[in-house]
């Protein structure tokens, strides 16, 4: 295949960079068979095609992550709050209906959005159970409401622009060109999603094939220090079985909530 994005693309989620298992030079985290050319095999089981040549680094995009404040938008704790606005404007009058006032008051046992908002200010609530709103999002999607399809719908052009912009930016967007997705939204694999991503990813860029992971953001960092270790040491035995031993303990347990 030809050239490949390397974007070290942070920030949204999850969405894709930091979730692709990619070092700061945009190299996937694989550990070489010895005497293997680099890039032949991806922790996603995507093939990137012809390494750099002796001395070259591969094409490194990057974008700051700074929650917002720098251009990014979206990524499960994001989208979390932004469920949770909507439904408070919705109960406060000044926004539309939506079912995810009564679908995020139910999940939380509370009488209201304000009242799960202002827990999680307070420290009643975990914050971190903010992620936990987004199947509720899905779920409102597929009941119809449009409020909840908006919300997809933009977090959909953000991951898709994320994307086309690093082809871009590289000067890919007639090439082959392997684009790997993760994060908790991506891996969700709801159509809502999945589909407008792709259509704008191959509107821009016809020749991308595009993929999405399901491994948690800090196998990369372990994989990459394995590789580190191995190196140094002169680690001898299967690699292949120590980075699935690897992902096997990282794994997270999976729930989602209705």
């Amino acid at each position: 295949m030809g050239n490949f994005a390397a974007g070290a693309l942070g920030g949204l989620g999850g969405a894709i960079a930091g979730n692709i298992l990619y070092d700061q030079f945009g190299r996937p985290h694989h550990a070489p068979a010895p005497g293997a050319p680099p890039h032949e095999h991806s922790a996603a089981g995507v093939f990137p095609p012809t390494a750099p040549g002796p001395g070259q680094e591969p094409p490194r995009e990057t974008f700051d992550p700074n929650a917002g404040a720098t251009g990014d938008w979206g990524g499960g704790f994001a989208i979390g709050k932004e469920v949770l606005w909507h439904a408070s404007r919705d109960e406060d009058g000044r926004g539309p209906a939506t079912l995810l006032t009564d679908l995020a008051a139910r999940h939380f046992g509370y009488s209201s959005a304000v009242e799960i908002a202002t827990g999680m200010h307070l420290g009643t609530i975990d914050r971190d159970r903010t992620h936990e709103l987004v199947p509720l999002l899905f779920a409102a999607v597929d009941a119809g409401d449009s409020v909840a399809a908006g919300v997809v719908q933009r977090q959909a052009e953000e991951i898709a622009l994320l994307a086309t912009t690093t082809i871009r930016r590289i000067d890919a967007l007639d090439a082959p060109i392997d684009v790997v997705l993760g994060g908790g939204m991506l891996t969700s694999r709801h159509p809502a999603l999945i589909e407008p991503v792709l259509e704008r990813i191959g509107a821009v860029a016809p020749g991308a094939v595009v993929s999405i992971i399901t491994d948690a953001p800090i196998v990369g960092s372990a994989l990459l220090g394995l590789e580190r270790l191995d190196a140094l040491v002169g680690q001898c035995g299967s690699a292949l079985a120590r980075r699935e031993r690897l992902r096997a303990t990282l794994a997270p347990p999976h729930e989602v909530r209705a």
